[in-house]
């Protein structure tokens, strides 16, 4: 695992040039991104803002549990 500020942002929905919010994007290492946008996955995030990586392959889902960014407190002055 690694901080955030050493990763990429993914959008779990293809970006079309509007769609970057806080439930459509997550923090993701330069090579998991490689591998979604690859197709190898997709992401999956439910109502309550858990993600899961589907494998396009098997259908199998695996859960991540990321620190949610809607959930940090806004520090002032960063």
């Amino acid at each position: 695992m690694r901080p955030a500020s050493n990763s990429q942002l993914d959008h779990a929905v293809d970006f079309d040039g509007s769609n970057t919010t806080l439930d459509s994007v997550h923090a993701v290492c330069g090579p998991d991104h490689l591998v979604v946008t690859a197709g190898h996955f997709l992401i999956d995030t439910d109502d309550a803002g858990h993600i899961s990586w589907v494998s396009t392959a098997s259908g199998h889902s695996y859960p991540s549990h990321p620190d949610l960014l809607r959930k940090q407190p806004v520090k002032s002055g960063e």
